[in-house]
């Protein structure tokens, strides 16, 4: 697919810097205008449902601060929700001195501790053994984990999980699937632990 600078503008330069995660995607554009200012650059953000679709145009992002000539957008990079871009022109701290915005297309914070999911994932301060991009102890399965159905989210379901380990039967339940992703292994045993001692109704 050719993604198009979402706009009508000359020497833009989109795709002078690039980055991917995930479904989302950010490509600079350091000599695109604002409606009063000449080159401050910016950062045009596109997302797509899933691999294969289409990119879709999502978001400009343009922070407050950038003055004529900044450019931002030389350099992108996405770790989660942050996208980091460089504007090497900037004078914030002298001529030509540089700085690097840090942006949040969209802040996920399910542990509601202020820092976005994707980084207490990638720094080690949260577990995401299933590989979802959503920190294990947010994962609320509750009593789906008591698979055999003793009202109580224990060792015995633990053993069941563990003799049921392995790809699931096309077409067939597999209620120790937790995490829905057609195989019982790892990722299953940490959303487990996060429900263990749940008391389940009769």
């Amino acid at each position: 697919q050719s993604i198009d600078f979402p706009g009508d503008e000359d020497e833009a330069r989109f795709g002078a810097s690039v980055s991917l995660e995930g479904n989302r995607l950010a490509i600079g554009a350091p000599r695109s205008d604002s409606p009063v200012l000449d080159r401050i650059g910016g950062v045009d953000i596109f997302e797509r449902a899933e691999i294969g679709s289409s990119w879709i145009f999502t978001d400009l992002l343009q922070p407050s601060g950038l003055k004529p000539g900044d450019e931002l957008g030389v350099s992108v990079s996405m770790l989660g929700n942050l996208v980091f871009a460089g504007a090497p022109n900037a004078d914030d701290d002298g001529i030509l001195s540089g700085v690097v915005y840090a942006m949040n297309v969209e802040l996920e914070d399910c542990n509601l501790n202020g820092v976005d999911d994707a980084i207490d994932i990638y720094v080690g301060d949260e577990q995401d053994l299933n590989g979802n991009g959503i920190p294990d102890a947010c994962e609320d399965i509750g009593c789906d984990a008591d698979v055999n159905g003793d009202g109580l989210v224990d060792g015995k379901d633990l053993g069941l999980l563990f003799v049921a380990w392995g790809p699931c039967e096309p077409d067939t339940p597999c209620p120790y699937d937790l995490n829905n992703d057609g195989q019982v292994n790892g990722g299953d045993v940490g959303v487990f632990f996060v429900a263990w001692g749940t008391v389940c109704g009769p």
